[in-house]
């Protein structure tokens, strides 16, 4: 019998192998290279913490807008679009073209 291509949580992977990279929260990468995760780009916790770490022109240190993986690895827009593509993650209904914004995850 066949193995499937998919499991039954709806992965693409081997048995025996490391589960493919799944998005799991917004993410900042700063000027600084430090990431800053959290549940949405600019949402109160993550706004919160940035003003901790860097004060009030926290905005003007944020190089760019990710995501990070389940492995706390910072990807792109962009990269995040093609790892949900690719591994079928479930996200909230709307056609992923070539980037993903955090109210595309829950």
């Amino acid at each position: 019998m066949e193995t499937p291509p998919y499991d039954k949580y709806g992965w693409k992977h081997t048995v025996g192998q490391p589960r493919p990279d799944t998005i799991v929260c917004a993410a900042m990468l700063m000027e600084d290279d430090e990431v800053v995760i959290g549940i949405r780009h600019f949402s109160p916790d993550i706004r919160n913490t940035l003003f901790r770490l860097y004060g009030k022109d926290y905005h003007k240190k944020v190089k760019e807008q990710g995501f990070v993986t389940q492995y706390g690895e910072f990807v792109s827009r962009e990269r995040a679009a093609e790892i949900v593509k690719t591994n079928r993650q479930k996200l909230m209904p709307r056609e992923i073209k070539t980037t993903i914004y955090s109210e595309d995850l829950y």
